[in-house]
């Protein structure tokens, strides 16, 4: 997955005894880390700048989509089929949340408004559901699924979370309810 590399900006403004002054940018060391998943099955937090190492955190299976920032926690989907919500500032894993098809994503979760979106591109069979999936985000508790095979990839414009599916098919649904807005399927 691609590194994810977060901060903030601050300016100071030092004023001298003359009245002169100068204006300073801070960046602080939070902006200095950078998230990225790897094959190994382990999500690790390194120093921007160095390289080092600062933490690691293994989420079972290779991690191959990008973590994501979503206030204050950093969310992470692993090939197990599980969503982490890790609190940075602790080193520790909050919550998860199992997808029902338990065949992991490449997808990035998204987050609006207090919900985190993910997908998971489980053919729907007897054995298993995909689908989109809306969870507390500070919880973790399911907030709704839709079922969809081969959910492949998640946009969220204006509220509405749009889920692109294998077939040139492409959906729309509704933020907080998970109603269908509407869907396009492509003549093959």
């Amino acid at each position: 997955s691609l590194p994810v590399q977060l901060g903030t900006l601050a300016t100071f403004t030092v004023t001298a005894e003359d009245g002169s002054f100068m204006i300073y940018p801070v960046y602080d060391s939070y902006n200095y880390r950078v998230y990225a998943g790897s094959e190994d099955g382990y999500l690790y937090e390194l120093n921007a700048r160095t390289g080092f190492m600062l933490h690691r955190w293994y989420l079972g299976a290779p991690v191959q989509s990008n973590p994501m920032f979503h206030n204050g926690n950093l969310f992470a989907c692993s090939g197990n089929g599980i969503l982490y919500c890790i609190d940075t500032s602790t080193s520790t894993i909050k919550w998860t949340h199992q997808m029902d098809a338990m065949t992991g994503t490449n997808g990035a979760p998204i987050g609006y408004n207090g919900a985190i979106f993910y997908n998971d591109f489980a053919p729907v069979n007897v054995y298993s559901e995909g689908g989109v999936y809306s969870v507390d985000a500070a919880t973790g508790a399911r907030r709704w699924k839709k079922p969809r095979e081969y959910a492949l990839s998640l946009v969220m414009n204006n509220g509405i979370v749009y889920c692109g599916q294998r077939f040139y098919d492409l959906d729309a649904y509704d933020w907080n309810t998970g109603a269908s807005i509407w869907g396009y399927g492509a003549p093959i």
